[in-house]
Order: structure tokens, then sequence, then C-alpha cells
């Protein structure tokens, strides 16, 4: 008989570097055009494409080098927001007797999978990024997590912090829980533990 499953995001779930792709975003943002304006609050839980998307229909001059831009800032940067965490190691190791955990994140796949390297989380049974599947709000790699763990949506539990990742994931029937930053995820998986 197959495990529950519980799919976990990343940035706001398992770490909390919002304001390293927030600031790379924007620095990027600025240098085609220094006179942009709009809020974090806007474009919270976009994919970047989308980001660059919106902006653009709001007359902000930018074209998609700025996703290559922000790229470039998020890899430089990111020891300075991503830290190892034995807590967090820890408790998803010790998950992994009585569920199989994935990961379903709108992050890009080379900065995952350095942030899991600083991380040492070797443990997931899936991972999935825009680099390999549709992003989110597609709920293809929730579905796909399932899938791979043999398992329904009444079996999965879904870690989300961003609305549009919470949407994404009630659209799907799984169970959905809130967070808001590392911390509440470390608080809520402690509740499954044996």
């Amino acid at each position: 008989m197959p495990k529950p499953l519980i799919i976990l995001d990343f940035d706001g779930t398992l770490i909390d570097c919002k304001e390293l792709h927030q600031e790379g975003f924007r620095q990027a943002v600025l240098s085609q055009c220094p006179d942009a304006l709009y809020s974090n609050d806007e474009v919270e839980g976009l994919p970047t494409t989308a980001t660059i998307s919106y902006l653009q229909a709001k007359g902000i001059p930018i074209d998609n080098h700025v996703n290559h831009l922000k790229q470039l800032h998020t890899m430089e940067h990111m020891n300075e927001y991503i830290i190892y965490n034995i807590d967090l190691h820890d408790i998803l190791n010790a998950l992994c007797v009585e569920y199989t955990v994935s990961l379903a994140t709108n992050g890009r796949k080379e900065f995952i999978d350095r942030a899991l390297d600083i991380l040492d989380l070797t443990m997931f049974h899936s991972v999935y990024t825009p680099d390999d599947a549709p992003s989110k709000p597609d709920t293809f790699m929730f579905e796909q997590c399932m899938n791979e763990a043999n398992v329904t949506y009444s079996e999965t539990t879904i870690v989300e912090d961003s609305p549009m990742g919470i949407h994404c994931a009630i659209s799907t029937g799984a169970k959905v829980v809130t967070v808001s930053c590392q911390s509440d995820t470390i608080e809520y998986l402690e509740t499954l533990l044996p």
C-alpha cells in the first residue's frame, strides 16, 4: 500500500528567500526601466515570465532578458539567504518513513538543485520545476507527484504559501496547508511525526 504524499512548495515554505527573488527581479527591471513602479504584492507567486508579461501589459517597457538578469542575481546572492537548518533536515528525513515527500516549485531547476545541496535535502521522491513541467497555476506538477507516488488527491497534502500556489493546490482536491515561512512549515511537519 502506498504511503500518503506530502508535496511541498519551496520558497516561502522550505526556505525564506522571497526577498532575494524580489530584489533580483526588481534590479533586473530597473536596469531596463529605471522609473518602473510596481509592488511585490502585485506579482507575488507568479513565475518570472508571467511577471514580465504582467508588467509589460502595465506599460513597463522591459523584455525577457529581465529573466536572465534576475537569475544571475539570485544565483550570485543565494548563499546569503539559504542556510542549512538541521531541524528541517531531520524532520523531513523522519517523515519519509511514513510519507512520500515531493517538491513542486516554480523555482528554476538550477536554483533549486543548488539550494537543495546547501540544505542537504536529498529525500524527495519527486522534484518538479518549470524546467520539467508547466509552472503553477497549472496543476501538472502536483498531479505528476501524485501519479509517481501512486496516490490520489485524498491521500495527498500540499503545503503552499503564495495565493496563486494555494489556489492551484486547492484545485487538485488535495488537503492544502497554508504556511507563510520556513518556521511555519517546520511547525506543521512536526505535527506529522510519529
